[in-house]
């Protein structure tokens, strides 16, 4: 019962942290505060906090990193919004005993982040829209809502990043984001 507290405690946090980013992108207070840091690592942190929920689920929740570690400039806090959305996204929608993977590649100076789940998967109509501020898409078969703010976000935050994002069906079942941002080695 707890736990049940816990979780839907931090879920409300979560809605809240999110209405003031919104807020915040809005009115264009929000600004770039970019690091040189390791993308790798903080993929690492991300995914720690997502660990029991794997476990307790029985999710196979893996990363296949196309190196230990990738030294590059980003917002280190708009990058951990975008990793963490689409992992909540992805648990939402992955069945118990499902998987979840992100894999990492480095392409023409970009770094590629692939988030891949086997869950209900994004009908072909809502792709187009999925990334429009308050859409929800059809979430029959699963009872856990959303605000319809979480992937407008990570759509926002990548731009700003001056990134790409993309969403394509994992056949037969689930959904592949793509995450693509430049690599500005030595740029703050």
């Amino acid at each position: 019962l707890l736990n049940t507290v816990k979780n839907n405690a931090n879920y409300l946090l979560e809605l809240i942290n999110q209405l003031l980013d919104f807020r915040k992108l809005d009115s264009g207070g929000e600004v770039m505060n970019y690091v040189y840091g390791d993308i790798i690592a903080l993929i690492h942190d991300v995914m720690m906090s997502f660990d029991s929920a794997a476990r307790l689920r029985g999710i196979n929740f893996t990363l296949s990193a196309h190196k230990d570690s990738i030294m590059m400039d980003f917002d280190y806090g708009k990058v951990r919004k975008i990793i963490t959305n689409l992992l909540s996204n992805a648990f939402k929608f992955t069945p118990d005993g499902g998987s979840i993977e992100i894999r990492t590649d480095i392409l023409d100076n970009n770094i590629t982040m692939n988030f891949i789940d086997n869950g209900q998967g994004i009908n072909k109509e809502d792709m187009v829209k999925i990334f429009n501020c308050f859409y929800q898409g059809d979430t029959s078969g699963n009872n856990q809502g959303g605000s319809g703010i979480g992937l407008f976000l990570v759509s926002e935050y990548v731009k700003m990043h001056k990134g790409t994002l993309q969403v394509a069906s994992n056949t037969p079942h689930g959904a592949i984001f793509t995450v693509i941002l430049p690599m500005k080695v030595g740029q703050t």
